[in-house]
């Protein structure tokens, strides 16, 4: 007995009931033999179609990655956020990304001009966003073992030892710092207009709220 005929049985011709049934004829093609089994049960007991059943079963699944909870939290501003979750699955409009898609720039670093523009080489390893950073990380003391700013990044988040409110405001200033070399980056290349980076430190520390 399939889905589709548990609900059709059923003597009721209500129009909302009419769109579940249009709904399962939509979305039946993306149940498992079991989820199928699994709302028949439901219908049977509660004598509803319930959509939430439907989305639980039929929503796609994602590991949850590491940065997570870094990036995304309530101290965060949304803004901040998604640009830094774009940034780190280096899906922002680099020039790299952009060539990638079958264009053909110069890929030539906007804020350095001494290398390709890449993810990794803009918001961290290029000579901008490095000096930016160690200006940064020494204003909030934040000292880690390495020269790999990255791995020293991945050092200060990963201290559980640290106050909570430490490592709050840390994460708070790495989303907001990925925002300010980015709204840079597309200032110099669509306006013309720089910011040193002494003048980029303390708007970083404006937006970070100190």
């Amino acid at each position: 007995m399939s889905m589709y005929t548990a609900l059709t049985c059923k003597s009721c011709s209500s129009l909302v009931y009419k769109a579940y049934i249009l709904c399962w004829e939509v979305t039946a093609p993306a149940f498992s033999a079991t989820a199928e089994a699994h709302l028949i049960s439901c219908v049977a007991t509660t004598g509803r179609f319930l959509v939430a059943k439907v989305y639980e079963n039929i929503r796609p699944r994602f590991e949850t990655v590491r940065w997570a909870t870094t990036i995304w939290n309530s101290s965060n501003i949304p803004k901040y956020s998604r640009i830094s979750s774009l940034a780190i699955q280096k899906k922002l409009l680099t020039v790299d990304n952009i060539n990638s898609r079958g264009m053909c720039l110069v890929n030539r670093c906007t804020l350095c001009i001494n290398a390709s523009e890449t993810h990794t080489h803009l918001f961290f390893k290029g000579e901008f966003s490095d000096a930016l950073w160690r200006q940064l990380l020494g204003w909030m003391q934040v000292f880690g073992r390495t020269n790999d700013l990255w791995k020293e990044l991945t050092w200060c988040l990963s201290r559980r030892r640290r106050k909570y409110w430490k490592i709050d405001w840390f994460r708070y200033c790495l989303t907001a710092v990925i925002y300010v070399v980015w709204q840079e980056r597309n200032a110099r290349l669509f306006t013309g207009k720089e910011s040193s980076i002494p003048c980029l430190v303390k708007h970083s520390q404006f937006m970070i709220g100190v």
